[in-house]
């Protein structure tokens, strides 16, 4: 029996393991294998997991943008509600509401994506913005020393609506709308 140089007192044909189990060099060449195999499972499994991990975080940001811009724009119909139950004019409370919005990076002046409706009692309605933009109205009538501001926001098709390099929210299509009603003090 021949001892190792490396290791004075064993057999050259035989490999012992931290746990003392001894191979040959023929099973232990299997194990190497079998160790290599399993690396290019974890690899394969990475390559195919990946893609639907970072689907699934990309929606969920998505998601939580979209959700950010419908409470943004509920904020600004309540700001805007404020100044017209305060007695302001029509173009004050577009102001308003453009200040919130522009707070939340929505409100993009030059392209005229917001559109901002009063109704007071007495039918008197005035509509500030891109009359392009549709708004579906609130059919329920006023009662007296009650306003109500309803704002739509056409999301930017070139930049979405949080401004470039954070895609789209929404489709250019899909209009957001909020409607705020308040009691004049």
């Amino acid at each position: 029996m021949q001892t190792s140089l490396r290791f004075p007192g064993r057999c050259r044909d035989m490999h012992t393991t931290a746990n003392g189990k001894r191979f040959t060099p023929r099973k232990f060449a299997r194990l190497r294998a079998q160790a290599a195999t399993s690396r290019g499972i974890g690899t394969v499994e990475f390559i195919l997991c990946f893609p639907l991990v970072l689907m699934v975080t990309l929606a969920t940001v998505q998601f939580g943008m979209r959700m950010l811009a419908e409470q943004a724009l509920a904020t600004a119909a309540i700001a805007g509600a404020r100044e017209a139950a305060a007695g302001g004019t029509a173009e004050e409370v577009a102001v308003a509401v453009g200040k919130v919005l522009a707070a939340h990076r929505l409100n993009q002046p030059a392209q005229q994506n917001v559109r901002v409706l009063v109704e007071s009692p007495g039918g008197q309605t005035v509509s500030v913005g891109n009359e392009e933009i549709p708004l579906v109205a609130n059919p329920s009538a006023l009662e007296s020393g009650e306003v109500r501001v309803t704002v739509a926001l056409r999301p930017s098709p070139r930049t979405g609506a949080f401004g470039p390099g954070f895609g789209r929210v929404v489709s250019s299509d899909k209009i957001l709308q909020a409607c705020s009603l308040l009691r004049a003090p």
